[in-house]
């Protein structure tokens, strides 16, 4: 029985010892890939961090072929950004920012493309941000 104990707790010790040592591995490696690339502060990263988001907002945002299109008009109150269809005015989604309401959107509707009948709520909104 004691020999089971001592297995089961050397077992723990070793998944607990092996993951920090991962950790710490994947942090070198991590960042030397970074700063090889030339991101090595952090204004770098959240530049980078900022050009992705806005790539991948003009990515969905753009028509693609095949799937259908759902118009969304967009509501502002206290601060808060609503989504609601436009043919029958059903909610789909609410965010803070912008890149919020396009993750609550995304949540909700997958495998359609997004056509904001009224998007200069987000250019405004963008501008605040």
């Amino acid at each position: 029985m004691d020999i089971i104990v001592l297995a089961i707790v050397f077992v723990i010790i070793g998944v607990i010892i092996g993951s920090w040592i991962s950790h710490l591995f994947h942090r070198v490696i991590m960042r030397e890939f970074l700063k090889e690339l030339g991101y090595d502060t952090p204004e770098k990263l959240k530049q980078l961090h900022d050009q992705v988001a806005q790539k991948l907002i003009n990515d969905n945002s753009a028509a693609q072929p095949g799937k259908p299109v759902i118009r969304v008009r967009l509501e502002q109150h206290q601060g808060i950004i609503f989504a609601y269809r436009e043919d029958d005015s059903t909610f789909i989604g609410q965010g803070n920012t912008r890149e919020d309401l396009v993750a609550s959107i995304m949540h909700r509707i997958r495998g359609c493309t997004i056509e904001i009948v009224n998007g200069e709520l987000l250019k405004d909104q963008a501008k605040i941000g």
